[in-house]
């Protein structure tokens, strides 16, 4: 088997290991007003678009509701529309810049489109 090597991911592995972590990563810079540090790049009214700071390949982005829930089955249908609608933005604009685009299917797991 083959392994991916991020070193970059040492720092969050480190901290996660010792309990320095957030109850919520999510939750915590949904809070916070300074965007460009919490790598936010879209706030929309019921979800948000952030960069994955230690990401396994370019372009990983996650849209995120505000409403603190742990299956997408709890969001309201409004917070899912919004979701969707940002998935498809975010999608244009990865393509237009070459990205390799993915669909999630569950955190942690994804499919290539072709």
């Amino acid at each position: 088997m083959d392994y991916i090597w991020t070193p970059w991911r040492y720092q969050y592995m480190k901290e996660a290991a010792s309990g320095n972590q957030p109850e919520c990563i999510f939750c915590e810079a949904a809070a916070r007003e300074n965007d460009a540090e919490t790598l936010i790049v879209h706030r929309g009214e019921k979800t948000f678009v952030i960069l994955n700071r230690f990401p396994y390949t370019s372009g990983h982005v996650m849209i995120v509701p505000y409403a603190h829930v742990a299956e997408l089955n709890l969001c309201e249908s409004g917070t899912l529309d919004e979701m969707m609608q940002l998935a498809q933005r975010v999608e244009t604009a990865l393509r237009w810049l070459g990205t390799c685009v993915c669909t999630c299917c569950h955190a942690g797991s994804a499919i290539p489109t072709s």
